[in-house]
Formats: structure tokens, sequence, C-alpha cells
């Protein structure tokens, strides 16, 4: 799945990786017009490989929820640190500093093999298990990858206008990714739908 879907296929899938995914952001501080189109860029980076929005969006909200967690995220800052490698997510306030630094910071570790960055981030397993591939594959490719879609997004001048007129029409507030209605997650995924549609086409 993922990759060559018509535009209302992209627009469940991206509800899926929203509707699993977004809580997770939300806890983090990650919302707004801006959040949106990064958590959006992130999702499309690996929807493109053919996985689902739902697995997209359950290994996201795992992350997300790992680096609200203080024991994780300081096992696994001890663990990058043996490798010399120094992750910053958090400002001294205990501020998340968001999904670009995020992508930054993670993009450190390419040059470490996918054994090792298995090992910084095995505290983010849990119960659950977090998909390795998944976590390496962010790591080695999430940078250049994520800013590659956020430029595409960005440069279509008409995805910021549609998600603006759809979130005003929805109330759209400042915690917008705690609401649990429907058609919020089906809003921002309309917005994003044409630029994804567009990505997924150029492609294949």
């Amino acid at each position: 799945s993922g990759v060559g879907k018509a535009g209302s296929e992209v627009v469940t899938e991206m509800n899926e990786f929203f509707s699993k995914a977004s809580l997770g952001a939300a806890n983090l501080g990650v919302h707004g017009l801006e959040g949106s189109k990064q958590m959006g860029a992130l999702g499309a980076l690996f929807m493109s490989r053919g996985l689902s929005g739902a697995t997209v969006g359950t290994n996201f909200r795992r992350i997300f929820d790992s680096l609200a967690d203080p024991t994780r995220l300081g096992k696994v800052k001890e663990a990058a640190a043996i490798f010399g490698k120094s992750l910053k997510l958090f400002d001294n306030k205990g501020k998340f500093l968001g999904m670009d630094n995020f992508a930054e910071q993670l993009g450190q570790l390419r040059d470490l093999s996918g054994q090792q960055i298995a090992l910084i981030f095995k505290a983010f397993g849990g119960k659950q298990g977090l998909s390795t591939d998944f976590v390496q594959y962010l790591s080695k490719n999430g940078l250049t990858g994520y800013q590659e879609f956020l430029d595409k997004m960005n440069s279509q001048a008409d995805l910021t206008d549609k998600l603006s007129v759809k979130m005003k029409g929805l109330n759209y507030q400042k915690e917008v990714f705690n609401t649990s209605t429907e058609n919020m997650k089906a809003a921002l995924a309309e917005g994003f739908a044409p630029t994804l549609t567009a990505i997924y086409e150029a492609m294949n």
C-alpha cells in the first residue's frame, strides 16, 4: 500500500496516520497548521515506502510516547552517548523542540550502523515493540526525505490555504490534535491528499 494510491485512498491512509499519531504529538505540544504539515511530511515519508497509514501512525505514536517518558528518553540519550552522539530534543525548560529538530537530531545518527541505531532506541521498544527498521530508516534517510516532502508541500501554496480553510470551519483551536472528532482528521487528510497524490505519482 502507499505508493501509487488514488486520491481517496491517500485521504484514508492519512486519516489512519493522523488518528494514530496525533495524540502522541499533542502530548509533546505539537499542534497547529505548521505542526500538521510537519506531521504530514513525516507520515508521507514512510507511506511513500509502501507502509500503511495505520502502521506508520502506530510507530510514531510509540516514538512520541517514549519521547515524553523521561526514563526511556534518558536511556536513549545514554546509549547515544556511547557512540559519541548527543540528542537534544527538549530545551532546558522541558519544551519539545519540534519536528524539524527531531528529524535533524536523528539525522546525526546516519553514519552509525543499523544495529547501533537499534541499540540506541532499544528503550523505546517496550512491550509492544517498535519497528527497528522504522527508526533506522528515519535516522539514515529521515532528514533529507522529510525535508524533501516538506518542501514539496510548502511549494504547493494551495495546500496551506486548503488546510486553513478546512480548519477554520472546524473551530480550529490550539488543542487541535486533542480533539477526537473524525471530521477533524478527515479535514487534515483531505488537505494533504492533493500534494501526496502528486508526490506518489512523481515517485512512480
